[in-house]
């Protein structure tokens, strides 16, 4: 049986790896950025699906899951790119943003597949914003 990916922010770096290595094993694989583009992808993409996602919009991530349908595995990734300072002098509302992406995330997202996934599913975080 062909097992189902979802990963979450797809557009770069990890995320984008990490998809077309799913790809290159056979998997479905659902990608997922705030902008959705196919083309970012090489190879064979017949077994992609590009969705949209907001991972600071609770409704956005109950959208895409709604529509992503049964998945097997969970990679959470997504992230922004500005990189906390690790000093008393950050910016309090990047840090908070910071947050908000890369931790609450995380508790949104992990509340919704429960229907979709069941608990005997896998699912996988990448956290890569601090310095």
């Amino acid at each position: 049986m062909i097992k189902t990916v979802l990963i979450t922010g797809t557009s770069s770096g990890y995320g984008k790896a990490i998809t077309e290595h799913f790809l290159a094993q056979r998997w479905n694989v659902i990608a997922t950025m705030r902008r959705p583009e196919l083309a970012a992808f090489a190879g064979d993409t017949s077994r992609l699906r590009v969705l949209p996602l907001d991972v600071t919009d609770e409704a956005s991530i109950a959208a895409l899951f709604e529509t992503a349908g049964p998945i097997d595995v969970l990679v959470n990734n997504a992230g922004i790119g500005e990189q906390a300072a690790a000093t008393l002098d950050q910016d309090v509302e990047l840090f908070d943003r910071l947050l908000r992406v890369h931790l609450r995330e995380l508790f949104d997202e992990v509340r919704q597949p429960d229907t979709q996934m069941g608990r005997e599913r896998a699912r996988i975080d990448v956290h890569t914003f601090l310095p």
